[in-house]
């Protein structure tokens, strides 16, 4: 048996480097976009990080999150049969979807070559993503996120540098373009890395695609809230906003993402021993690994926070107009705050696979979320959208945590930090 000071130097480790990846592929892309509003003129900067934002939600229509059970099912007998099950999903919605969002986009008065770039990033997206959660699902998080998480700051910064050394002026099609070229190539690249692990799923399992899909269509809400939320904040609020607001809100977005990556690396890095230790049965390592994320995170929010806090007058000298994008960052750091002081009950929830009854919850609340952003930047502008997305996260937030404490006994809070020796929860741990 492994001691258990090594169990907790890998997962320091493996947090540790995928802090360092986030921090890269965040600040990148955060510079990338700085760079590109300077050498775009605001209605095509508009447009494009709209056609971004679309791609990457929309890219939950090419696997039906399906993806979102791996965690649970990759790893036992029917890892192949689960692996055959969604090669043949995304297939065919891939194809679906992406002929959808190039029809709504020529109907809706976009470019054929617009329609067409939309259509190819909504399938490249959901491909990298499979792969990610794949990774983290085989014990492998790092070939898996990695590739995924440097493929913007690639897109974004690096193409921002060769347009700004060119001297050129950018447009709109940019942006979405290079988000596309990047997300092709870390898809070669994790499918590459993860080549042997995928080979070595077992093969003896039956397929349950029927209760594999209803599992992952309950959790797409939860996807959307985890993964895509800046981009459905933008995307909810940019037919109330001008196309100079739209990129403020852009460019906040980027800027509140900062403090929530160590909290994001943490729950990556925990993600497979939370999982081995809910399918064992195993309180005692449930209770360490818990213990481990709660102090990780409170002290990466702490950490992210104050770093941002510190940089706002650099900030103010490098933003080409600081004046509107502090104040909506702050309101957007909301989400991160809650994520960090109520921990992750969406993931043990489903890797205790206690999904049913989820999708009413996250489908009314993910709407209700968006119809208020859309209605307070109608009324109000940016910032009265971002006050709205990051409170409306966190009640959400809160009522998931509530009915994972309820429901599974397992409480993910900072609260388990009373005592480090045994940490409380809700109620005494039920088997999965």
């Amino acid at each position: 048996m492994a001691a258990p000071g090594g169990a907790v130097t890998r997962v320091l480790g493996r947090a540790a480097v995928l802090t360092l990846a986030q921090g890269i592929a965040a600040l990148g892309s955060a510079v990338g976009l700085i760079l590109f509003s300077t050498l775009m003129t605001p209605e095509a900067f508009g447009r494009g990080m709209l056609l971004v934002s679309l791609g990457m939600a929309g890219s939950l229509l090419a696997t039906l999150n399906l993806e979102a059970v791996a965690v649970r099912v990759l790893p036992g007998p029917a890892g192949r049969a689960y692996r055959r099950v969604l090669a043949r999903v995304f297939a065919i919605c891939g194809t679906l979807g992406a002929g959808l969002a190039f029809g709504w986009a020529v109907l809706g008065g976009w470019s054929v070559a617009q329609g067409a770039v939309l259509a190819a990033l909504i399938p490249a997206v959901a491909l990298v993503r499979v792969l990610a959660r794949a990774g983290t699902s085989l014990g492998a998080p790092l070939r898996g996120a990695v590739p995924r998480l440097l493929a913007r700051p690639l897109a974004f910064g690096g193409g921002a540098l060769v347009l700004w050394g060119a001297g050129a002026q950018g447009q709109d099609w940019m942006l979405p373009v290079l988000l596309l070229g990047a997300m092709l190539g870390a898809g070669l690249l994790q499918a590459a890395l993860l080549r042997r692990r995928l080979q070595t799923v077992a093969s003896g399992g039956r397929a349950e695609p029927r209760a594999w899909l209803i599992a992952g269509l309950a959790l797409a809400p939860g996807l959307l809230f985890l993964e895509y939320h800046r981009h459905l904040v933008l995307i909810a609020a940019a037919p109330g906003l001008a196309p100079d607001a739209v990129g403020h809100l852009s460019l906040a977005l980027s800027l509140a993402a900062l403090p929530a990556l160590p909290v994001i690396a943490v729950e990556m890095a925990l993600t497979a021993p939370l999982a081995r230790a809910i399918r064992q049965g195993d309180a005692a390592a449930l209770r360490a690994r818990l213990t481990e994320s709660a102090g990780l995170r409170l002290a990466g929010l702490a950490l992210g926070v104050l770093a941002l806090w510190i940089g706002q007058p650099w900030l103010d000298l490098v933003l080409p107009d600081p004046g509107p994008v502090m104040p909506l960052t702050w309101w957007l750091l909301l989400p991160a705050a809650a994520r960090g002081l109520l921990g992750n009950p969406l993931l043990v929830m489903t890797l205790h696979g206690r999904t049913p009854g989820l999708a009413p919850l996250l489908g009314l609340g993910l709407a209700g979320n968006l119809a208020a952003i859309w209605a307070a930047a109608a009324m109000g502008g940016a910032l009265a959208a971002s006050v709205m997305a990051g409170v409306g996260y966190c009640v959400l937030w809160a009522i998931l945590w509530r009915r994972c404490c309820a429901g599974c006994g397992i409480d993910t809070s900072l609260t388990v930090l009373r005592s480090l020796e045994r940490p409380r929860f809700a109620r005494p741990l039920r088997k999965a």
